[in-house]
């Protein structure tokens, strides 16, 4: 893994790119059959077909420039995008034949390199050019690449060989997308018990862990969780709430077909008649924990069942917080589809959690919520705030609570299951 470099210095964008060095910077877009390709000589940036991307190396120019003029040419991207297509994985283009003759043209000569980076390094380019996520990603990563001579300090890409996956990232990618990612999209189809549809319905028996395993240690759990994860989780948000009577245990008239955790139900009061409702009804709203990220850490260790998962490598052993920490809660994001236990975790129940805890030390509006729009110079037009927005000492912040976290969800919730601590 390359290490990630944060420097909050402006690149000079008027510097002179290196004559003797020539980056050829790809992205691959999800789901697409083209790329995207920076060429730091010209400093422009081209999308082009598969097969327009391979003739690049079969021609030996690029953009009306001969390759004869630089006495190195580096093929680089992201090691996700070179990694040979599979299912688990929506960032992989390109099938072995294809890959096989883009080496075959690079190794031909010993002017050519490929190299590939760490998708951890995107990040620390981004905060040092300025530029945001998938508009200046590219050019972020030739600026970083120049700026700190790493030319010769990537992975280096000789032969198929090298973008094989080991046998148990295969395995895991496997469990991942046909168990894990199954079982979790099950519970969340019936809302973990609390079914929505036109009225909300209860049914626990269509969610055993629900019914067996997290409800009934509700207690217990709240007693042995670390603060983090009961803030994390909003374990104890539904106090609030009935102070201010916004559960469903604080209107026993209402809704008496639910007849279980109507505390951890939150409510709110028509303020009008409408066509489906008239003024002073009570409407449910939802769960006031965050039970999808309770379901998504538990989802690890139990099947839908309620059964401790069985290790998918050792016949006979239950998961252990080893294999978790590695296929599971996965570090890889969506190039390696992380899983959807990972997604619901990460995407939707932390990111509030750390612009919380940031907001609580650094005040109010201080972090960019993901919620919240931005006005981007380089694509002049509004866009979303994502990672990219953060400063490098939030993106630390960010990394330390992650990390934080996962440490604590072995602790508190799979240890307690598996007995394994790693």
């Amino acid at each position: 893994m390359q290490k990630t470099l944060f420097c909050d210095e402006e690149i000079d964008r008027t510097s002179t790119e290196n004559k003797t060095k020539r980056l050829l910077v790809m992205d691959a877009g999800e789901r697409l059959s083209n790329v995207k390709v920076y060429d730091s000589h010209t400093q422009s940036e081209h999308w082009l077909s598969l097969e327009e991307y391979i003739k690049i190396f079969r021609d030996r120019t690029f953009a009306g420039v001969s390759f004869d003029e630089h006495e190195k040419i580096y093929n680089c991207s992201e090691l996700a995008h070179f990694l040979l297509q599979k299912d688990y994985s929506l960032s992989q283009v390109f099938h072995k034949s294809q890959m096989e003759e883009i080496l075959s043209y690079i190794n031909m000569s010993d002017k050519f390199e490929m190299i590939a980076w760490s998708e951890k390094m995107t990040p620390a380019a981004l905060n040092l050019a300025r530029l945001p996520k998938d508009v200046g990603d590219c050019k972020a990563i030739a600026n970083w690449i120049s700026l700190n001579n790493q030319y010769d300090k990537m992975k280096k890409i000789k032969s198929i060989e090298d973008l094989e996956m080991p046998e148990v990232i295969s395995i895991g990618n496997d469990w991942r997308a046909k168990i894990t990612n199954a079982d979790m999209n099950k519970a969340q189809k019936i809302n973990y018990g609390l079914i929505k549809k036109h009225k909300f319905i209860q049914n626990y028996d269509l969610c055993p862990v629900m019914r067996d395993i997290i409800l009934p240690q509700w207690e217990s759990m709240i007693e042995k969780l670390s603060e983090p994860l009961l803030k994390l989780w909003n374990i104890n948000g539904w106090i609030d709430a009935y102070k201010k009577k916004k559960t469903l245990a604080n209107h026993p008239e209402w809704h008496k077909h639910i007849t279980q955790n109507r505390n951890l139900i939150r409510i709110s009061i028509r303020s009008e008649t409408t066509e489906n409702w008239n003024k002073g009804d009570i409407v449910i709203k939802d769960w006031i924990p965050e039970i999808r990220g309770i379901y998504s850490a538990f989802n690890g260790v139990f099947d839908y069942h309620g059964n401790l998962r069985e290790h998918p490598m050792n016949e006979g052993d239950i998961v252990s917080n080893n294999w978790l920490h590695d296929h599971y809660y996965r570090e890889s994001p969506h190039h390696h589809k992380g899983g959807v236990g990972r997604a619901i975790h990460y995407h939707f129940v932390f990111p509030n959690y750390v612009a919380n805890c940031w907001e609580e030390i650094h005040g109010k509006n201080t972090w960019p919520r993901y919620s919240q729009n931005y006005y981007c110079e380089f694509a002049e037009k509004n866009r979303r705030n994502n990672r990219g927005s953060l400063t490098s000492e939030q993106n630390k912040f960010l990394q330390d609570q992650r990390k934080m976290i996962r440490k604590l969800i072995r602790d508190d919730v799979w240890s307690k299951y598996t007995q394994r601590n790693l």
